[in-house]
């Protein structure tokens, strides 16, 4: 039956046109990648994802799909350089390359090797290279929330970026934050999700650290991104954010949720050691809540002094200003004052307040301890209050409580690990004051 429908000449027209239809579609393809550059430029002249311009020196194109390019550059619409790109490369759907109608969702994977990446935050921490707020039918701006303003489409096509080596700068309010050796891996394999991974290797500017690590998913529900992402960052110096002169670095974890532009983060703090002006603190570790520019603390505990301390606190992203309260329990005053004289056990109620500016930071409290001895003379009980502002530690109405009387002191102070003591008074108990010193 086979060799019924068998023919030389027909076998032979088939073969013609198989092979018209293969070099038809290498012609189409040499043309696509021939005019692969003009075909960008029209797409990047269209499109409304970025604003601005985008443009490339040079670009190629194969029949598999495979572009190159070479010195992509990215100008907001001020002509300030947002992104450029030495070298990368991205895949397409080898049709669209044919028929010239490469658009985003002909985009299946994408790489771009050792980018510069500037963005520059305004006063409502919305990048200017973004488009602004559209108007609404009566000529009024749509209000602008707090937080970043990200344009995504509402369905992703199945595609992956990976970015090596990028080199990110972000300023905001005269404050400058700089990433290294950043590597991102993001990949959509739902029309509304997109996976991301993204590693720092150093962290400078106003936010010095070693190692920043995100990764999770962002969420496109048809509205405002959503995301679901764990955070990292390593051996982060307070100092860098304004946090007083605080130089021992700290470990950040955190789980961020909400909308992408501004996250609610829960998560955790962590120093192996917190040196603050006359507090040396250790092994503290801390729960935190940022939402909105703002960070509470909670569940903070640490070592001190031979005791431990618990703590809560706040601090503003934008002002830097700070508090701090603790508790202190069991400590062990020789350690605080750098004396052997005073020997004892006393809980402590220890305050700190900043308004941003690190040279206000002020540092207060007050103390109280049950039985010691001081000079070797035993007492009942002791007490005090403190303050401490630029390296000064000072203590007032300080007493002590013995069987021969009160011993107190106006103040007394340690600059610079010095002790400098005031008068001292011993009152009998029969209301009789004696300067001891």
């Amino acid at each position: 039956m086979l060799k019924k429908f068998y023919h030389p000449k027909l076998y032979i027209v088939l073969v013609v046109i198989a092979l018209a239809l293969t070099g038809a579609y290498f012609w189409l393809c040499r043309m696509a990648g021939d005019k692969a550059l003009e075909i960008f430029n029209r797409e990047m002249a269209g499109q409304r994802l970025l604003e601005g311009s985008v443009a490339v020196e040079s670009i190629s194109a194969d029949m598999w799909g495979n572009v190159g390019f070479r010195g992509l550059k990215w100008l907001d619409a001020d002509g300030e350089p947002v992104v450029f790109v030495p070298d990368g490369r991205v895949k397409v759907k080898p049709w669209d390359v044919v028929t010239g109608s490469v658009k985003l969702g002909s985009m299946q994977e994408a790489e771009l090797n050792n980018p510069v990446i500037a963005i520059r935050f305004n006063n409502e921490m919305r990048p200017t290279f973004l488009p602004k707020a559209e108007k609404k039918t009566g000529g009024a701006a749509e209000p602008r929330k707090r937080g970043l303003h990200i344009n995504l489409p509402d369905n992703l096509p199945q595609s992956s970026i990976k970015i090596n080596n990028c080199t990110l700068t972000a300023s905001y309010r005269h404050r400058y934050f700089v990433l290294s050796g950043v590597n991102i891996a993001a990949r959509s394999e739902k029309a509304d999700e997109l996976k991301l991974k993204i590693t720092a290797n150093n962290l400078g500017g106003m936010m010095i650290g070693d190692e920043l690590g995100i990764s999770g998913k962002v969420l496109l529900n048809g509205g405002e991104p959503q995301c679901d992402l764990f955070l990292s960052l390593k051996n982060v110096v307070p100092e860098s954010l304004g946090l007083g002169k605080v130089k021992d670095t700290a470990s950040v974890y955190g789980h961020a949720t909400g909308p992408l532009a501004g996250p609610v983060i829960d998560g955790r703090i962590e120093f192996a050691e917190l040196n603050i002006p006359a507090l040396r603190f250790y092994k503290v570790n801390g729960d935190f809540l940022y939402e909105d520019g703002h960070i509470d603390f909670s569940n903070v505990t640490g070592g001190i002094y031979g005791g431990t301390v618990e703590a809560t606190g706040t601090y503003d992203i934008d002002s830097r200003a700070y508090t701090i309260d603790a508790l202190g329990h069991d400590l062990m005053p020789s350690v605080a004052a750098k004396t052997s004289k005073i020997n004892c056990r006393v809980e402590l109620d220890l305050k700190m307040r900043s308004d941003g500016n690190p040279h206000n930071v002020l540092t207060y409290g007050s103390f109280t301890g049950g039985a010691g001895t001081y000079s070797l003379i035993p007492f009942e009980s002791i007490s005090g209050s403190f303050s401490d502002q630029n390296g000064v530690l000072q203590f007032t109405d300080v007493k002590i409580k013995t069987p021969l009387g009160e011993v107190t002191s106006d103040a007394f102070e340690i600059v610079k690990g010095r002790v400098h003591i005031k008068d001292i008074f011993l009152t009998a108990p029969q209301g009789e004051r004696i300067q001891i010193k």
